[in-house]
């Protein structure tokens, strides 16, 4: 979750590092700061994979990595909010291990795993 001004707060399942606090665990039990060097303003929570969308337009990832960042190998874990790429984004998605974002001129990426048709095709 976010702030007004922009701080970054999770809490929740962290099996693959998805609430960013920079360690795996079984569950973050208490909201516990997320440390970022950006605001953010848009937070999307996927089952293995959480997504932050910062007040400058970068998208972060944390937790298992599905196709999701080019940063990153598939399937590895980030354990803290990590940019995805340089493109710049308003607004993000997700689903189990899939992700959908909008860019700051309105087009629509789709990203992750496909094997079930989450992004209307498979794999």
């Amino acid at each position: 979750m976010c702030t007004e001004d922009g701080g970054l707060y999770s809490c929740g399942g962290n099996t693959h590092g998805e609430c960013g606090i920079g360690k795996v665990s079984e569950a973050v039990t208490n909201v516990t700061k997320v440390n970022n060097n950006q605001p953010i303003i848009c937070v999307a929570a996927g089952a293995t994979l959480s997504l932050f969308i910062s007040k400058l337009g970068d998208a972060q990832l944390c937790g298992k990595n599905e196709g999701i960042s080019q940063e990153h190998a598939d399937n590895e874990v980030v354990l803290t909010p990590t940019k995805i790429s340089n493109q710049k984004y308003t607004f993000a998605s997700a689903g189990v291990e899939h992700a959908l974002l909008i860019t700051m001129e309105r087009k629509l990426y789709g990203c992750g795993r496909t094997t079930e048709g989450q992004l209307s095709f498979v794999a």
